[in-house]
């Protein structure tokens, strides 16, 4: 596998961004994703992949998924499974469709 294709997916991406794009992605985490205190099943959550669409399409810009990862760590946000490669986080879908986000 490419090296850029494992940095893409990698959270450690998130370190390649600059300050600013670091404040907007925290601060759309923040305004727009809210976690969830109870354990779901993880078919209720979006991926890592879908929120980073949605950042991007809804008053973003690109990101990698690797760099979406990590900005949800950075929030503290659970990993339900890092073998997978979208990963999937306590956050639920109702914030995606209550915002009205594209996807």
């Amino acid at each position: 596998m490419p090296r850029e294709y494992q940095l893409e997916n990698n959270p450690v991406d998130y370190d390649r961004l600059t300050h600013y794009q670091k404040e907007r992605l925290s601060d759309w985490i923040d305004t727009y994703l809210k976690p969830y205190k109870t354990q779901k099943t993880q078919l209720h959550y979006p991926s890592s992949y879908e929120l980073k669409h949605c950042f991007q399409f809804n008053g973003g810009f690109y990101v990698s998924n690797g760099a979406f990862k990590g900005a949800m760590l950075e929030k503290g946000y659970k990993v339900h499974d890092r073998t997978f490669l979208n990963w999937t986080f306590n956050v639920g879908m109702n914030a995606v469709k209550k915002n009205g986000f594209h996807r």
